[in-house]
């Protein structure tokens, strides 16, 4: 196909052919299968979605080799997309002739989780923000998962002493 149109009627043809289908009550559910295995000692995740493949990695600074976008940077490829293809079902549906599209999707990671900005609803907005970096270490970032494995061997020695009472 050399022209987004080209394809815009393929995609009519095959958006009025599933319509037909759902009203004829003759369309099947579709099974959808998405597999991740991390791998070796880099902790690449290789996602396998029917015959492809996507290498996802988290960037250097967050002990990754940046080899593929990172989880939440495939998130917002997933938006995109979606928002794209559902675009070009409506286009196709209605006729509409384009030359082009392009989608794109930005987003922000707060360390602390807080929810920085909000768009309003069925508004034509962007939010832009200046992240300043943390200034100190987070306990996190101190003592890393030294706590985690404490609480575990507490609740173990907890469990153990408890089983040991028992008898």
């Amino acid at each position: 196909m050399s022209h987004l149109n080209d394809y815009l009627a393929e995609k009519r043809a095959a958006v009025l052919a599933r319509n037909a289908a759902v009203e004829a009550g003759t369309a099947q559910p579709v099974q959808l299968k998405a597999s991740v295995k991390a791998e070796g000692r880099s902790g690449v995740r290789r996602l396998r979605i029917r015959e492809h493949q996507i290498i996802s990695d988290s960037p250097p600074d967050f002990a990754g080799y940046n080899l593929g976008p990172s989880s939440p940077e495939l998130q917002l490829g997933v938006l995109g997309t979606c928002v794209t293809h559902i675009f070009l079902i409506q286009a196709a549906e209605r006729q509409v002739p384009l030359e082009s599209l392009e989608v794109e999707v930005t987003g922000v990671i707060d360390p602390f989780g807080r929810v920085l900005d909000r768009l309003g609803m069925f508004t034509d907005e962007t939010l832009r923000a200046n992240i300043r970096p943390l200034q100190f270490a987070t306990v996190y970032t101190r003592i890393g998962d030294t706590f985690a494995w404490g609480v575990v061997a507490v609740a173990a020695a907890s469990l153990a002493l408890a089983r040991w009472k028992a008898r």
